[in-house]
């Protein structure tokens, strides 16, 4: 994720989309729509797979999906908002 997304700057459109949302409600409705649900839809999935396949313990599939995107999200913002 880090080298094909953080590290460069697609990362700064969550801040861009986050900090704009008030102003346009209709592109950050589409940004839920067709990235943050679907992403967060795919994670959920892999967790489902690994709890069936016993790899993971038996956790909410939803919760632990935004578990592991909320530091990506914070990196992002961070590296696009105070990093100097």
């Amino acid at each position: 994720w880090w080298d094909r997304i953080g590290s460069r700057p697609i990362s700064g459109i969550p801040k861009l989309v986050l900090s704009e949302a008030g102003n346009f409600p209709e592109i950050a409705r589409f940004y839920v729509d067709e990235v943050v649900r679907p992403g967060r839809e795919t994670i959920a999935a892999l967790v489902r797979r690994g709890i069936a396949r016993r790899e993971f313990r038996d956790v909410d599939p939803e919760a632990a999906s935004h578990l592991l995107v909320a530091p990506l999200l914070m990196i992002a913002l961070w590296r696009n908002s105070l990093e100097a």
